[in-house]
């Protein structure tokens, strides 16, 4: 017998294994799988509502809402608005900071190695997994001195759902006769709770010393993040570049007798963004 349209629209058929004929069930509303609806369509995630960037800024952390100047009104929370089904966040730690060096002796070299870049985490969470709101918490850039080793960089996280461990700083290795060469054993750690994306740091290029003369020395480039490249390696006896792109690690540094002690450079802060759907 002919079935009228209405019919046929209110009934999902499919086969069992057995050859036996069975209806699909009608998914609830706002269920966004992919079974078979039978008398509605399924409704599926979503439209952007909001991206919201936090960031460290002279040691404050600040947000940015769709663009807005950053403030740091409420800069530690996020505070999900109503209707939010997910949320696709990245979370990017700090930049460690270079080694910085000491003096060096008639005929040999000082060097530092570059700040290592902080892991990248990208992951998408339900309005579920937020609940009422979660901390956000932006990783510090490491700091550089002289004659000392640079500091890591800071871990940037959203509650405990997703953190992105900071860089690796850089060590130094002093008063040495030429070839000298330093380099960042590490990246950094994992990042954990990174469902789409996992990156751990870069630990960027070695600095070296192929002699004491200042044109024969070459500190090494900070590591790159994803969000940008590293800050070039310092000539022989020049100043460290601190880092500017976000979880970038700072430069290396080399000198001879004539260049002194010197600081390698700082490592720049994370990043945070969150892309909200409704």
């Amino acid at each position: 017998m002919k079935q009228d349209q209405s019919t046929l629209l209110s009934l999902a058929l499919s086969a069992t294994a057995a050859g036996a004929v069975t209806a699909k069930a009608t998914p609830a509303p706002d269920d966004s799988s992919k079974r078979l609806a039978t008398t509605e369509y399924v409704k599926v995630a979503g439209r952007l509502n909001r991206i919201l960037v936090y960031r460290m800024n002279a040691g404050v952390q600040q947000v940015s809402i769709n663009g807005s100047a950053f403030t740091p009104t409420g800069a530690g929370l996020y505070t999900p608005a109503t209707g939010m089904m997910f949320i696709k966040a990245q979370v990017q730690g700090g930049g460690g900071a270079a080694g910085g060096t000491g003096a060096a002796a008639a005929g040999n070299v000082s060097v530092g190695a570059p700040g290592a870049s902080g892991a990248c985490g990208v992951s998408l969470f339900s309005s579920v997994d937020i609940g009422a709101s979660k901390a956000v918490t932006v990783g510090a850039g490491g700091v550089a001195a002289p004659n000392a080793a640079g500091t890591g960089g800071g871990a940037s996280s959203i509650g405990t759902l997703l953190s992105a461990p900071g860089g690796a700083g850089g060590t130094l290795l002093n008063n040495v006769a030429p070839p000298a060469v330093i380099g960042n054993s590490a990246g950094s750690a994992a990042p954990t709770g990174a469902n789409l994306l996992a990156l751990v740091g870069a630990a960027g290029s070695a600095t070296f010393a192929s002699s004491s003369l200042a044109n024969g020395m070459l500190g090494g480039c900070g590591g790159s993040s994803p969000l940008g490249a590293g800050p070039a390696g310092a000539a022989g006896n020049a100043a460290a570049i601190s880092a500017s792109n976000y979880g970038t690690g700072g430069s290396g540094v080399a000198v001879n007798q004539t260049g002194g002690a010197l600081a390698g450079g700082h490592g720049a802060a994370g990043v945070v963004v969150i892309e909200e759907y409704i």
